[in-house]
């Protein structure tokens, strides 16, 4: 297949996007070109100032790409609209009196949201579902890593520039590896992995799917491995409720400050108080507001080392 234009007037970074934590099975093949997996197409995404091309290995007649890729990048939110939106709740916020400013809000240091390329992506589910499992206490290259050897386990697709891409494997394929997985460094989350996947032969991922957020969260939560933050981030990217907020430290930092909320520990009651107050003020796609929030804490947690 030839390269193909992405037809959007609305701005995709791809290195922000594809590398900001949301999915991990994304590779660099060339000069701003990453390949990975979206809905079972092997695709590489190449970006040329604000332009957007893709490439799909494993082409199918009658798919209408680009609606999985619009779908994928989010591509039917208005950023815009939504920023707007927000911008104009912060202003308000801030100039009412304490008496008016009911929620007390201490928005004075939250910055203006702008359209910077950052997209939410909407992810496969159960690719989502192991790679936040291998998230418990990590970091983004070594999930990476790790989420790279589960791809190794499926089926191979091809190589492109000396790296090898696979399907993701099938729960079966991942119940009985639990030993390999330690040696190729799972640590713990070895265990976890190879436990869901075998509850996964009763309690199907695909179920998962057209419930409501309640009854996915319970679900989930049966799962090996799986916490209230896991849980809400495979609800937010794998299931695509965008009001969800996973919180972590990052997050739980922001709302600290932003909510005038006086927590000294994240705990299971402090976790539901902040995941409603930011439902609260940002509504719909409150999601998107934690993981721009998100991006934004990481840059800043950086720049003070």
């Amino acid at each position: 297949m030839e390269w193909q234009r992405l037809k959007t007037d609305q701005y995709i970074n791809l290195e922000k996007t594809l590398y900001s934590g949301q999915i991990f099975s994304f590779q660099r093949t060339g000069d701003n070109e990453s390949t990975g997996i979206v809905e079972g197409f092997l695709v590489t995404f190449k970006q040329e100032k604000d332009v957007i091309y893709y490439k799909i290995f494993n082409y199918k007649e009658n798919v209408n790409y680009e609606t999985v890729f619009w779908k994928f990048f989010t591509l039917d939110l208005n950023y815009k609209k939504i920023f707007k939106e927000w911008n104009d709740k912060i202003s308000k916020c801030r100039t009412e009196t304490n008496s008016e400013n009911e929620q007390n809000y201490d928005l004075y240091g939250l910055s203006p949201f702008k359209e910077n390329g950052l997209r939410l992506l909407r992810c496969d589910l159960k690719d989502t579902i192991f790679s936040f499992i291998c998230s418990s206490n990590n970091n983004i290259k070594r999930i990476t890593k790790m989420v790279l050897v589960l791809f190794s386990l499926g089926e191979y697709i091809t190589t492109i520039n000396g790296k090898n891409f696979y399907h993701f494997p099938n729960p079966e394929e991942l119940s009985d590896k639990e030993q390999f997985l330690r040696d190729n460094g799972f640590g713990y989350r070895a265990s976890y992995i190879a436990k869901t996947a075998r509850l996964m032969t009763t309690m199907k991922y695909d179920q998962l799917y057209n419930r409501n957020y309640h009854w996915a969260f319970e679900r989930l939560n049966r799962y090996s491995g799986i916490s209230y933050k896991v849980a809400d981030c495979v609800c937010l990217l794998g299931l695509h409720f965008h009001d969800v907020v996973p919180i972590d430290i990052h997050i739980f930092r922001t709302a600290k400050r932003i909510f005038s909320i006086k927590e000294d520990r994240l705990s299971k009651r402090s976790y539901l108080n902040m995941q409603r107050r930011f439902q609260e003020f940002f509504g719909d796609y409150s999601g998107l507001a934690q993981l721009v929030l998100f991006e934004e804490s990481v840059k800043a947690h950086k720049s003070r080392k």
